[in-house]
């Protein structure tokens, strides 16, 4: 199989000539060969293209890397498919920026639900909230949609609500 010069340098070569006559048992990522191989051998098969999958990779060094990969059968002139051609990205950063604010929110909820406070939260630019359970219990608006501007203002006291609204002007310009 072939390579372009990027390909080579993740590969650990240092050059697209030296991927010539190896095969992935031949790689550093030879783990994974069998399942590289099954994935381009089901290309090839259905004649269909893969998009955009994610999956793992091992680099050069041996870290394990994610990637976003497209496999799309190659033919020949006579529309015969004779091999995959595949491109991949990097979106190990993505992956782990997601996994964090996903570790987040999971932290940001137990303390939510591990508080009497009530909690309430809204976005003046999407016109959505959040509010608590023990927001809704202090409110009595359990089972009520809670999440109404409306609703929030009867809960804002008497005394506030033009110092309020016009905290919410000012936000929103």
């Amino acid at each position: 199989f072939g390579c372009n010069r990027l390909f080579a340098l993740d590969s650990g070569l240092q050059s697209p000539e030296e991927l010539v006559g190896k095969t992935d048992f031949d790689m550093v990522w030879e783990e994974e060969a069998l399942q590289y191989r099954a994935d381009d051998r089901q290309v090839m098969e259905s004649a269909t293209p893969e998009l955009n999958y994610e999956s793992t990779k091992i680099t050069s060094e041996g870290h394990q890397i994610w990637v976003r990969t497209i496999k799309v059968p190659l033919r020949d002139p006579d529309g015969r498919v004779k091999g995959v051609l595949g491109t991949y990205e990097d979106i190990t950063e993505s992956k782990c920026s997601e996994e964090a604010l996903r570790s987040n929110e999971e932290r940001y909820a137990s303390v939510i639900a591990a508080t009497k406070d009530g909690i309430f939260d809204w976005d003046l630019v999407r016109g959505s909230g959040y509010a608590s359970e023990s927001w809704q219990e202090i409110h009595g608006l359990s089972g009520t949609n809670f999440l109404s501007i409306d609703v929030w203002k009867r809960c804002v006291h008497p005394d506030d609500l033009a110092r309020v609204r016009q905290r919410t002007k000012d936000l929103l310009a």
